[in-house]
């Protein structure tokens, strides 16, 4: 059974989710080595969404496209043939594209793996997705030089793909990644973050640890028919 209190290590003291986080541990408790039919929700022939559970709007489903399946296949690929360099993806598209939903089907195809994951969807905290449940931890915390999250959080090695938000209009801003996972005195994690192309965040991580860029096709005529 996954964790109802997560906690914010290293020090241990209760960090309790809001309302608004609950949907990360009954994700969690629905999906971690589940079945891959709670991935979906049919909304008709040819047609899948994503399971409610990791929608951020209830009103706004997400499509299942072709393109999530073919990027969570290479990313699974690279994370883990590829350790040392090449540590991540950035990925582009036109507005709309699904950047952002991407996080989401990314996320729970890595629960029904069994494959501990990070979320970070908020400039003020991430989530860890572990067999152990969900912990919720305060960026603040990690950018204090002293915090590791490899040993605190018992992170497994090489660490695992960090998801990463910074297609979000937040005040205050999301922090780059390149801060939080790509530090030179620890193994880095793999990185996919989703990103404006003028958005400044990606550069630095992408040029220092020869990252890759996805680019999103835009809708075809018959995903737009299935809408």
């Amino acid at each position: 059974m996954p964790t109802t209190t997560p906690t914010n290590p290293p020090h241990g003291q209760p960090f309790p989710l809001t309302p608004e986080d609950t949907w990360a541990l009954e994700a969690h408790a629905l999906l971690w080595l589940g079945n891959p039919q709670d991935l979906t929700l049919p909304k008709g022939p040819g047609v899948e969404c994503l399971n409610p559970l990791l929608q951020k709007d209830p009103e706004r489903p997400i499509l299942i496209r072709k393109e999530f399946s073919d990027l969570w296949d290479e990313i699974s690929f690279w994370a883990k043939q590829i350790p040392w360099s090449e540590r991540g993806v950035a990925i582009w598209g036109n507005p709309g594209s699904g950047k952002s939903l991407f996080l989401r089907y990314a996320l729970a195809r890595a629960l029904l793996a069994g494959t501990p994951i990070i979320l970070c969807e908020h400039p003020s905290h991430l989530f860890y997705f572990s067999a152990s449940g969900v912990q919720r931890v305060s960026l603040a915390q990690i950018n204090d030089r002293g915090y590791d999250l490899r040993f605190d959080l018992g992170l497994p090695s090489p660490p695992p793909i960090a998801l990463w938000d910074t297609n979000l209009t937040e005040n205050p801003p999301m922090p780059t990644p390149h801060r939080v996972f790509l530090r030179p005195w620890s193994l880095p994690f793999f990185i996919v973050q989703a990103t404006e192309v003028r958005d400044a965040q990606w550069r630095g991580w992408v040029k220092e640890w020869n990252g890759r860029i996805w680019l999103f096709d835009a809708w075809t005529e018959e995903e737009v028919g299935k809408l």
